[in-house]
This record gives structure tokens, sequence and C-alpha cells, in this order.
């Protein structure tokens, strides 16, 4: 009998040690993991924001430069379009040139 609670009797330092010692060394460590967490996961939201707002410039720019081509488009457009009467003085010149290849 006075073996098992001289057992008993040594495990309660090992049990203080863990309690006192090892407990609160992990709960320490859990809160700095979690504290490190957060700040690792504010810090990707701020990337991210920055990341989404240049991209945002970026496609606005894009935007403004592609409206800037339309209308560039647009002026060589009207500046080229040729007269209808010119148009189809070159339409008959193609057939009789054709007609007389084909004679």
């Amino acid at each position: 009998e006075g073996g098992e609670s001289s057992g008993v009797f040594e495990s309660r330092p090992i049990i203080d040690f863990w309690e006192n010692v090892i407990e609160p060394e992990k709960d320490s460590s859990r809160i700095a993991l979690e504290e490190a967490q957060r700040d690792e996961i504010a810090s990707l939201k701020k990337e991210h924001e920055k990341n989404v707002k240049n991209l945002e410039k970026k496609l606005q720019s894009l935007e403004k430069k592609s409206s800037q081509q339309q209308g560039k488009i647009h002026l060589l457009e009207k500046s080229v379009q040729v007269p209808s009467h010119v148009t189809s003085s070159l339409i008959s010149l193609l057939i009789s040139h054709h007609v007389e290849a084909q004679a």
C-alpha cells in the first residue's frame, strides 16, 4: 500500500509542473500564434485591397485607351469613305476588265 501512495505522491510534482509550467506555456504559444495569424491575415487583406485598386486603375486606363482607339478608328473610317459615284465607277471598270479578260 505504501508503494502505491508514494507513487501518487511522486507524480504530484509532475502534475504541478504540467499545470503550472507546460499548460501556461502552451496557452501563451497558442495566443502568440493566433496573434501572428491575425497580423498575417490583416497584412494579406491590405495587400489584396492594394492589388485590386491597382487592377481597377489599369482597367480604367485600358478602357480609356480603347475608347480613344475606337474614336480614332471611327475618324479613319469617316476620312476613308469613298463617294458612291467613285465606287460605282470602280465596279464597272472591274467588270469591264473581267469581261475583256474572259474574251
